[in-house]
């Protein structure tokens, strides 16, 4: 696989396991369990999706592996360098979780959609706690794409480089409270899509703040993140509620957009050497006249 084909080829492969994914979550979720008990049927289409989510994650994973690795000194700014034009998406998919967030939050306070302030059961302030979480994750989302904007050539700032653990420390939030909430489900398989995700988001968003702290590895960033995105568009034909399955939006959309903008600079490198190259090309010339 040559360089080019591989980074052309990675996001078509992500799309195509994703689009796979939600057809096979939607016929699972038809025929694979009764409707009024929850309960698997037996029917022989019940593993189709699993199958299907291995056998993607393997080939992923053997695409992602196939990149070179990173100098641990590669910085933030200069692996997700990118026009304003080119951060759009993983901006959409930021401000998505956010606005996920707000059914859950005004659950959490109490008011319904009428208006009339309601008693708040110890469930929906597991999801204020979860709502508040979603809600911090997607505004350091959004401070990490802004920093993407620019050149790439200056350095994420502390304040940054803080922010960017934000996300990934929320996915774990929201881990810990969906389990609470969906361990109650007879099966696990009605609920191991979700949590799958969860976690793949979780691991993807800290490899991406890695980068901030000079231990980059895209292989790891582009292996979680497009193991996330599969699973999270998988969970959108699934049968959890309406604000989980747009926060899984959000992180698809967010994460796939800052693969293909880890993509956009697979020659990036760390500040030291792009100083020591343009000094080198700048005594070039001088040292041809000389000679």
């Amino acid at each position: 696989m040559s360089k080019h084909s591989g980074e052309s080829l990675f996001p078509l492969l992500i799309l195509i396991f994703s689009l796979i994914g939600c057809l096979a979550h939607l016929v699972q979720n038809i025929v694979g369990y009764e409707s009024e008990t929850a309960l698997p049927t037996g029917s022989a289409l019940t593993p189709l999706l699993f199958g299907v989510l291995l056998i993607s994650s393997v080939v992923l994973a053997l695409f992602a592996l196939r990149f070179p690795k990173d100098d641990k000194r590669l910085s933030f700014a200069a692996a997700f360098a990118s026009g304003r034009t080119d951060a759009l998406l993983p901006l959409i998919g930021a401000f998505v979780i956010i606005l996920s967030a707000l059914p859950e939050l005004a659950a959490g306070l109490g008011f319904t959609p009428s208006g009339i302030p309601v008693v708040v059961t110890i469930t929906e302030r597991m999801g204020l706690i979860s709502a508040i979480a979603t809600a911090f994750g997607g505004c350091g989302l959004v401070v990490a794409v802004v920093a993407c904007c620019g050149t790439g050539k200056r350095e994420a700032s502390p304040f940054t480089s803080t922010v960017l653990l934000i996300p990934a420390i929320a996915e774990l939030v929201r881990l810990v409270l969906i389990y609470r909430e969906m361990c109650v489900y007879p099966t696990l398989s009605r609920y191991a899509i979700e949590l799958l995700a969860l976690c793949f988001a979780a691991m993807a968003f800290y490899r991406l703040a890695s980068f901030a702290y000079r231990d980059s590895s895209t292989r790891a960033f582009l292996l979680y993140a497009s193991i996330s995105v599969v699973l999270c568009f998988a969970t959108l034909t699934g049968s959890g509620r309406i604000f989980h399955r747009l926060h899984n939006l959000g992180c698809a959309l967010a994460l796939y957009g800052l693969i293909r903008l880890r993509l956009m600079n697979p020659g990036a490198k760390a500040p030291a050497e792009e100083k020591a190259a343009s000094d080198h090309a700048a005594k070039a010339p001088k040292a041809t006249r000389e000679a």
